[in-house]
């Protein structure tokens, strides 16, 4: 995997590292109020993956926007390096989340769920996106 460019697009799949609390602080409060209506017997995998398929809608648009943003701020070939490690981005998003994954290869001991999976990368996406549009333009 590259390094981070000088155009300062980052790696695309690189995670920065983020404890969990980190990750959930950018959850929104509808997914957190969905979260604690599975408590004990309400808790069912479809809820749970409804809850988290709904948030991956929120955060998405959140992505979207700042992948808007950071790209604009960007010379022509920093945005195509942009535009590279976005697909490299949705690829790795794919494979590490299908079916069957374990949250062991984004850092988590336990077993998640490809909803809760993809949820996990795009927020660590967001953050990626973030820090490049608050890192001086090259």
């Amino acid at each position: 995997m590259p390094d981070t460019n000088e155009g300062g697009v980052a790696e695309s799949v690189k995670r920065p590292s983020a404890p969990a609390d980190a990750i959930e602080s950018y959850y929104s409060d509808a997914y957190r109020q969905c979260e604690a209506t599975l408590n004990g017997d309400n808790w069912s995998r479809a809820g749970a993956d409804e809850c988290t398929e709904n948030e991956l809608k929120v955060q998405g648009a959140k992505i979207n926007d700042l992948y808007k943003s950071v790209k604009a701020n960007l010379d022509p070939d920093a945005q195509t390096k942009l535009q590279a490690a976005q697909t490299t981005w949705t690829k790795a998003l794919q494979a590490e989340c299908a079916a069957g994954s374990s949250s062991a290869d984004i850092g988590n001991a336990a077993e998640l769920s490809e909803p809760e999976c993809q949820l996990e990368m795009t927020v660590r996406r967001r953050l990626q996106l973030e820090q490049m549009q608050s890192a001086p333009n090259k």
